[in-house]
């Protein structure tokens, strides 16, 4: 898959390639001060430097990427790493700059969640998939849990605002 930007009315300019045999990019996310993209390929994590467009590998998953948010200052990333429900999950802390990954919860869940937006007060909102619907849920950090909100459940194609 390649990355290209596009500024203005010029030609669109290749920034990278990524994905190769058994690599799948799966899902990007720009960082908060739109220098980095973090991409997907859910058996690695990439970060292209947009400016130097240099692709750098920064995390194997033990299982799969299935998501991942940035930190609201862009230096971390809140991984969900799950390949399929029975074999568990592993919920990931991870320090882009020093690649030092923490591991905050490991266990097993029916369904998998997606971490949406990684809030300044040491929240991530998460929505839990169930069919079309998702369910809002919200890791505190402070508390090391996944929290049910109050909130009925969301369209899955919904929108949340930059603050959850």
């Amino acid at each position: 898959m390649q990355i290209l930007r596009k500024t203005g009315d010029a030609e669109p300019e290749l920034l990278a390639e990524v994905g190769k045999v058994g690599e799948y990019p799966l899902n990007f996310k720009l960082s908060p001060d739109k220098n980095f993209i973090a991409i997907n390929l859910e058996s690695k994590l990439q970060i292209l430097n947009i400016r130097t467009r240099k692709l750098t590998d920064v995390f194997i998953p033990r299982l799969k990427i299935d998501n991942m948010t940035y930190s609201p200052d862009g230096t971390e990333l809140f991984i969900w790493d799950q390949d399929n429900p029975r074999y568990g999950y592993f919920l990931h802390r991870f320090t882009i700059s020093s690649k030092k990954d923490q591991i905050l919860k490991q266990g097993i869940d029916e369904n998998e969640f997606v971490g949406k937006v990684w809030r300044e007060d040491g929240k991530v909102i998460m929505l839990k998939w169930r069919s079309e619907y998702a369910t809002p849920y919200y890791y505190d950090f402070n508390q090391n849990e996944i929290i049910k909100t109050p909130n009925k459940n969301l369209l899955s194609f919904g929108f949340l605002s930059d603050s959850g």
